[in-house]
C-alpha cells in the first residue's frame, strides 16, 4: 500500500529504518563489546534517548513544510532533503548494526561449539 502523501511515505520509510536499527539492539547486553558512551549509558537508556529524539523529528517533520528550508546555515536544501537524508543515513547504521550484531551471534556460536567439542 502506498502513502497518501509525500510527507507520510517520508515519515513511514523513516521510521521503518529506525523500527529496523532498535531491533538490532534487542538482547545486546551492556556488558558486550564495551558498549559504553558514558559512564552512567545502558543499551536501554540510550535506546530511549533515541526514541525521545524520533518524537521530536516527527513532530518537526508532521508540521514544517517540507519545501522550507534547512534552519542549519551549513545545509542548503530543504526539509525534504534532509528527511531522506535521515533515512538514508539511519538504513546505513542499521545496516551497520546488522553486521556487528551478525558477527556477535557468529562469535558467541563459535564458543559455544568450541565448548562442546572439549567435553
Amino acid at each position: 500500500m502506498y502513502a497518501e502523501t509525500e510527507r507520510a511515505g517520508l515519515c513511514e520509510f523513516l521510521d521503518l529504518q529506525r523500527h529496523a536499527l532498535i531491533e538490532k539492539l534487542h538482547g545486546v547486553s551492556d556488558d558486550e563489546n564495551g558498549f559504553r558512551l558514558a559512564d552512567d549509558d545502558t543499551v536501554q537508556s540510550v535506546v530511549a534517548y533515541y526514541r525521545e529524539q524520533i518524537v521530536a523529528s516527527q513532530q518537526i517533520l508532521g508540521t514544517i513544510d517540507l519545501d522550507a528550508p534547512c534552519a542549519w546555515p551549513m545545509i542548503a536544501s530543504n526539509l525534504r532533503w534532509v528527511a531522506v537524508h535521515m533515512i538514508e543515513e539511519t538504513a546505513r547504521h542499521a545496516a551497520h548494526a546488522d553486521i556487528i550484531r551478525e558477527t556477535i551471534n557468529h562469535d558467541e556460536h563459535e564458543e559455544r561449539r568450541s565448548d562442546a567439542e572439549r567435553r
